[in-house]
């Protein structure tokens, strides 16, 4: 069969839109997870993986470490899956940004870049998502059936399923029904925010929706619906492996959390599809060990970090110090922080370069009021390392 003629497109997310996942200063696509890697790596993997060819980043944040991190991604993928990256941060009038106001219309202020390369279809992706997922197959099925749009859905909780866009199919997998995070879902079959539309009804139906409805600019709450109710052909994909949708800060925490399980769902690293990334930090998985100063239980350490407490259930970063008789539990601890002497820290995520000053406690199963912000018992702090500080730390 004949390669189906598509373009890629990630949506890299908005701080605005979502709880900051750890400082203003660090755009999310590029937070840190797993120690080692960004959050922004797992669907670029995928795409380099899938041989996608050309891939434009949608970023409503213009910070320069982001387009930074995102230049350098193709220079370290391996020879035979390099692509061409290219990063679109909002476009400026008169000096000033005009931000994306939605998932549509970053597409819409982007279609003079989308035309250059004329797509039969558009693959469109998130940057804040942990899965691994060979989008040929996906393209293959949009391919044969030839819908409006295949969305990438899996059954998730009951209890998770407001969170989504739910959707009800019919037998050949046909959608009849959608809804963007209902109050009462009715299926809990849900979309993963994973498309590939034809292109050309996408252009139709975002320019109709600019006319019907000037304020919806989203493609699960407005596009969608509207394509439906047009009488369209819309087609679910079904997926069921490992899919994280980090939304929040608990989010951040759980997936890190899982992956020190038992039976992980999800691998860091496999000889069959390894997550492609910049950062050569090496992390190593500790069972147990135990030296005169420090006890570690089955937790993921940078070969740099430096441990002279206690570290149970936990993903510690580069450069990361853990003083005497401190004890982290359940926890995620980002590059360069700092934890003092006698500090408790548990179900937490300390944000990078933060310092947690001696026998301080930062515990999100009993919230203190030590942390900026607390979601699902999961506590974050982000205070940083001020120059004396980092110092004292040192010395």
């Amino acid at each position: 069969m004949k390669r189906l003629n598509y373009l890629t497109i990630i949506l890299s997310g908005d701080q605005s839109e979502k709880p900051g996942l750890l400082t203003k200063e660090t755009p999310e696509p590029i937070v840190t997870f797993g120690g080692a890697y960004r959050l922004i790596d797992f669907t670029l993997s995928n795409c380099l993986h899938s041989h996608t060819g050309v891939i434009g980043v949608l970023t409503q944040n213009c910070h320069p470490d982001f387009a930074e991190y995102i230049h350098s991604c193709a220079s370290y993928a391996p020879t035979d899956k390099k692509a061409e990256i290219v990063v679109l941060p909002p476009k400026t009038i008169n000096d000033r940004y005009e931000y994306y106001r939605g998932s549509a219309d970053a597409i819409e202020k982007n279609m003079d870049f989308i035309e250059q390369h004329n797509p039969d279809a558009l693959l469109v992706l998130s940057g804040d998502q942990i899965y691994k997922m060979d989008y040929a197959k996906l393209l293959a099925e949009h391919k044969k059936h030839a819908p409006a749009v295949t969305i990438a859905a899996l059954q998730v909780p009951w209890t998770e399923a407001p969170r989504f866009g739910i959707m009800e199919t019919e037998t050949g997998g046909r959608i009849t029904d959608y809804e963007e995070k209902p109050f009462q879902p009715k299926s809990n079959l849900a979309s993963m925010g994973i498309y590939v539309f034809n292109w050309k009804k996408l252009k139709q139906y975002i320019q109709q929706n600019n006319k019907n409805h000037g304020s919806g600019k989203d493609l699960g709450k407005d596009i969608i619906p509207l394509m439906l109710m047009m009488g369209e052909t819309l087609t679910a994909y079904l997926f069921d492996g490992y899919w994280k949708d980090i939304s929040n800060i608990y989010n951040l925490w759980e997936a890190q959390m899982e992956l020190l399980s038992a039976s992980p769902r999800f691998r860091l690293q496999d000889e069959s599809w390894n997550t492609i990334h910049k950062d050569k930090t090496t992390m190593k998985h500790y069972d147990s060990r135990l030296s005169e100063n420090a006890q570690i239980i089955n937790s993921y350490l940078a070969e740099d970090c430096k441990v002279r407490g206690t570290v149970r259930q936990s993903v510690v970063s580069a450069g990361v110090e853990i003083m005497d008789v401190a004890k982290v539990v359940n926890s995620v601890i980002m590059p360069g922080a700092k934890i003092g002497r006698g500090a408790f820290v548990h179900r937490a995520i300390i944000g990078a370069n933060a310092f947690v000053k001696d026998s301080m406690i930062v515990d999100g199963a009993n919230p203190n009021g030590v942390g900026s912000s607390y979601s699902h018992g999961v506590a974050l702090y982000t205070s940083p390392l001020s120059d004396k500080q980092m110092q004292q730390a040192i010395s």
